[in-house]
């Protein structure tokens, strides 16, 4: 569904990019989303894999590192 707001496109996008990155042009509208980007840049990898060590920043890239990697192993 397309709502008329009586604003271009261009005017509506700048309304919406409310969370900007400061290191690298990434935006969006979603809090959660700019959070999740800014780990990115402070290299925080609070996910480990249990069975070789290696760290991640997502929850699902240490599961689609276990399914490549380790598809022997048992994922819960």
């Amino acid at each position: 569904m397309i709502l008329d707001t009586g604003l271009s496109a261009e005017m509506l996008n700048s309304q919406l990019m409310l969370y900007m990155c400061s290191d690298c042009s990434y935006k969006t509208v979603r809090k959660n989303d700019y959070l999740r980007h800014k780990l990115v840049h402070s290299g925080e990898r609070k996910y480990k894999c249990l069975v070789c060590g290696k760290r991640f920043g997502h929850s699902w890239v240490l599961k689609r590192h276990l399914l490549t990697v380790h598809p022997d192993v048992m994922v819960i």
